[in-house]
């Protein structure tokens, strides 16, 4: 069945949002876009954009497709699913995926102002104001989220410790 109630999609998402401090897929994601949508053949599901160093991260099939593996295995079993356009690159930029072909997933270089432009374009795109589903105005339901990756704890707990009171002059 498509059939997932709002509440248990959106401790689904939270579920996900709270574990990527202690979970190593997340170590380099510096931020991500998520949104909640609904459609008559797949009922309630998310659309993520995540955003990773460049300078530290490879192989964004991969760590797209392991995502989705932890969502569906870990996060939402007997219910989850995920399509990761990551796996197809190369037919995307062939065309055919019709009008998709213009790629703005994988490595993004600084310099490269047609693949920033079409991941601008994506983010539009997903955050068009006429996609998104009519809540009731009591529903406390998310349907767009967006953050920065949680910072990492600090290791060395405590108050800091200052050497000056060990300076003293040998005669």
């Amino acid at each position: 069945s498509n059939y997932v109630k709002l509440q248990d999609a959106n401790r689904d998402v939270e579920r996900l949002l709270n574990n990527r401090r202690n979970n190593k897929l997340f170590t380099h994601m510096v931020g991500y876009i998520c949104k909640l949508e609904h459609g008559q053949q797949k009922g309630l599901h998310f659309h993520f954009i995540l955003f990773f160093d460049g300078a530290k991260v490879r192989r964004d099939e991969y760590i797209a497709d392991q995502i989705g593996k932890y969502w569906r295995d870990v996060i939402a079993p007997m219910r989850g699913a995920y399509y990761t356009s990551n796996r197809h690159k190369k037919e995307m930029m062939s065309g055919l995926y019709g009008k998709f072909t213009a790629l703005g997933i994988g490595m993004v270089h600084h310099a490269d102002t047609e693949a920033i432009a079409n991941l601008f374009y994506v983010i539009s795109y997903l955050c068009k104001v006429d996609q998104f589903l009519k809540m009731k105005e009591s529903s406390k339901a998310k349907t767009l989220r967006m953050g920065q990756a949680p910072k990492k704890r600090n290791r060395r707990a405590g108050r800091p410790r200052s050497t000056s009171h060990l300076n003293f002059e040998m005669k």
